[in-house]
């Protein structure tokens, strides 16, 4: 039996934000189901980093990772969005 390979890169999208929107958080997954969010909020811990916010797209369900990040860059274009791609 033959070995298959599987693509296991992903791209993971960092957003600082003030506050977390929840009406574009639902809108972004209910757009793209596949994708994996994650938030962290500032505390008494973590005060100088601020409110997080991370989408993690693996390549493996999307055909064209571009359009999916340019699109998430639409909603978030106020702020500060680093990308970063993980093979």
């Amino acid at each position: 039996m033959k070995r298959r390979l599987i693509d296991q890169s992903y791209t993971l999208i960092d957003i600082t934000v003030d506050q977390f929107d929840n009406s574009i958080i639902d809108t972004i997954k209910a757009k793209y189901p596949m994708i994996a969010i994650g938030r962290s909020e500032i505390n008494r811990y973590n005060s100088s980093l601020g409110n997080n916010l991370k989408f993690f797209i693996t390549h493996l369900y999307f055909d064209d990772v571009t359009d999916t990040v340019n699109d998430i860059k639409k909603y978030y274009y106020n702020y500060s969005v680093k990308v970063h791609i993980v093979k």
